[in-house]
């Protein structure tokens, strides 16, 4: 397969792909699909950015076909940074990255994106390296999945639980491996409300 085809395959699938899962396909994704390595379809996608054929940031790739379909169905959110499943580590902040995302999926109030770190939370569906799509609010409800800072402003991701024994809430990892985390005062950052999977 020569360069010119195999660029023009790769454009096709990633609007198929657009077209069914409403996200773009990563370069494992278009590695297992076309059969070329991932750093050739980095390569091509560069190229294809430098050239104004399609837009590429190094996760999201936007071809003419998807910007047609999302000009009006979208909305930029800040990726702030990486949060931990696990024992709280203060937070990495990333500055000027954005992720554009349906409008459907933030109906209301201010959203931000974090990557979420480690597997106290896989049985809650949220694997090491997935985007965590988080409402900003200071409160949440009991069995709401939370990104919450300690008495030492350290950050982590779990389910906010009741401790009857404990007579207080505490943070629940979604891992059997993992205990409660009980710290004295719990700072409530957002809700997660959406895992995006497949993106980085």
């Amino acid at each position: 397969m020569n360069k010119q085809q195999a660029i023009k395959d790769m454009i096709e699938y990633i609007d198929k792909h657009y077209m069914k899962h409403k996200y773009t396909p990563s370069l494992r994704d278009i590695e297992a699909e076309l059969g070329f390595s991932r750093q050739t379809a980095l390569r091509y996608l560069q190229e294809l950015d430098d050239q104004g054929v399609l837009k590429y940031d190094g996760k999201t790739i936007i071809t003419q076909r998807i910007a047609q379909l999302t000009t009006d169905d979208t909305v930029r959110v800040p990726v702030v940074g990486s949060i931990p499943c696990g024992v709280p580590t203060s937070e990495e902040q990333t500055r000027g990255k954005y992720l554009s995302i349906p409008k459907s999926w933030v109906r209301s109030g201010k959203h931000y994106i974090l990557k979420a770190s480690g597997d106290s939370m896989i049985d809650a569906g949220i694997d090491d390296g997935d985007l965590v799509l988080v409402k900003m609010t200071k409160k949440a409800e009991l069995g709401q999945i939370v990104a919450a800072l300690d008495e030492n402003n350290q950050s982590t991701l779990k389910r906010l639980v009741f401790d009857a024994k404990k007579e207080r809430p505490v943070l629940h990892a979604e891992n059997k491996r993992y205990k409660d985390i009980c710290p004295q005062q719990i700072v409530i950052q957002g809700v997660a409300v959406k895992v995006i999977k497949d993106l980085l």
